[in-house]
């Protein structure tokens, strides 16, 4: 089930909080709504859930309009990141809610709150109460009673945000799992970067209640249509320059940027594209931090200040001077 979103506008109260918002995604593919904490994204999701009112634009599932339709008849489901479920039931009694609100005979509630619960997890997890269950057990039930109403659309609030590094690991691949398996439509919202590169078919970055740029993840991330889109998803350098026949200069730092025209430009250098040149330099090491297998060192050479990530052939210390060499032709440039 594809769904179309045009030209949405939401306000809460006298403050406009989505901006003529516009996307398309098909019939079964994973597509990510990535963006700051507060940018838009949840009340898109409620939107397509119809939990909120619209003030102007549509939404379409199959060419069909949603207007006028309650959350209940609508073929979607939300998992919250506040994982509503009701403290005094059971696991699988909470599974079963929805479908009992639906009038659904007890009798095959119970069957497809089970096999939801298979699904995600196991069926020995039906017994608990939610104050008995881990972080990601949480999640899981949650995920469950979002599936056994048989949703053509899965919408993910952040679903990741609370989970540790390996719980996370964990739950996207199941996500994944149960997204091919079902043949699911699923729109998932994230601050997380990884999360939208690592899942997703297409993705859509939102800042400020708009849609800025709209690609697939790799699209997205090797050629981010901002700034701002740039820095979001490294910890780069950005550099303030000039752009004179072809070549990008900021003190002296001298870049290819060829068709750009001449005049006032900034540069964003990803510390992927910057390593050690084997001859000593004028670039002083003034900070080290170890990650293990790498480090990532902060260099100074008159105003300019890089960050970059290296081996560990060469253990830099601060006060170390070294050269660099910057890849021509990888630099990004906005105005």
């Amino acid at each position: 089930m594809s769904l179309t979103i045009e030209n949405l506008d939401v306000f809460h109260g006298e403050q406009q909080t989505l901006f003529e918002v516009s996307l398309h995604v098909e019939d079964g593919e994973f597509f990510s709504v990535l963006g700051n904490s507060g940018c838009g994204k949840s009340t898109l999701l409620k939107a397509v859930a119809g939990l909120i009112a619209t003030q102007a634009g549509a939404i379409l599932l199959d060419g069909e309009p949603l207007d006028g339709l309650p959350p209940e008849a609508r073929p979607v489901s939300l998992v919250c990141r506040d994982l509503r479920l009701f403290p005094h039931l059971t696991v699988l009694e909470n599974i079963c809610f929805p479908l009992k609100m639906a009038d659904v005979p007890e009798k095959k509630r119970l069957s497809q709150a089970a096999d939801a619960l298979g699904a995600v997890y196991g069926k020995a997890l039906g017994t608990k109460r939610p104050a008995a269950l881990s972080v990601e057990e949480r999640e899981r039930a949650a995920l469950a009673q979002a599936l056994v109403m048989h949703p053509r659309i899965l919408l993910l609030d952040e679903p990741f945000s609370m989970l540790e590094t390996e719980s996370r690991a964990g739950m996207r691949k199941l996500i994944r799992e149960l997204h091919e398996r079902f043949e699911l439509t699923v729109i998932q919202v994230t601050a997380d970067r990884d999360d939208a590169l690592m899942l997703s078919d297409h993705m859509a970055f939102m800042m400020e209640g708009e849609i800025m740029q709209c690609d697939t993840p790799d699209q997205v991330y090797n050629f981010p249509g901002t700034l701002d889109i740039a820095e979001y998803f490294c910890n780069g350098n950005t550099l303030p320059g000039t752009v004179q026949n072809g070549r990008f200069e900021s003190g002296t730092i001298r870049l290819s940027a060829p068709g750009l025209p001449d005049g006032p430009c900034m540069a964003m250098i990803r510390p992927g594209i910057i390593s050690v040149a084997l001859d000593p330099g004028d670039f002083a090491v003034e900070h080290v931090e170890y990650l293990g297998d790498y480090q990532r060192l902060y260099v100074r050479r008159n105003d300019c200040t890089l960050n970059f990530v290296t081996d560990l052939s060469g253990r830099y210390r601060t006060g170390d001077m070294i050269d660099l060499r910057i890849q021509d032709g990888k630099a990004l440039f906005y105005r």
